[in-house]
C-alpha cells in the first residue's frame, strides 16, 4: 500500500474487539492514518447483549480514544458525492 501512496485506511469488519482492533493498531504502528467505519463494524457480542450492542459500543469508543477517529458509511458516501460534483 505504501508503494501506491496510500496514507489513510478505512477499516470495518466483524469481531471489532479482535480482528479489526489489531488490524487498526498495526496500521497505526506502521504510520497510517486510520478511520473506523463504525456502522459497518460489529464486535463479538455476548448473548445477553446482542440487542444493545454493548461490546460494539465499548470497543468503538476505546478504538476512537486510542487509535483514531470513526465515521459512518453515510458520511463517506456524502463526501464521495461532494468530491465527484454530484448532488443529492
Amino acid at each position: 500500500m505504501r508503494n501506491l501512496g496510500v496514507k489513510i485506511l478505512l477499516l470495518a469488519g466483524f469481531v471489532a474487539d479482535c480482528c479489526v482492533l489489531f488490524t487498526m493498531a498495526d496500521a497505526v504502528f506502521r504510520g497510517y492514518t486510520t478511520i473506523l467505519v463504525r456502522d459497518c463494524t460489529l464486535a463479538a457480542e455476548l448473548p445477553h447483549e446482542v440487542d444493545s450492542l454493548v461490546q460494539t459500543q465499548r470497543i468503538t469508543l476505546w478504538m476512537e480514544s486510542i487509535l483514531g477517529p470513526s465515521t459512518t458509511s453515510e458520511e463517506i458516501i456524502n463526501l464521495k458525492m461532494l468530491g465527484s460534483g454530484q448532488s443529492e
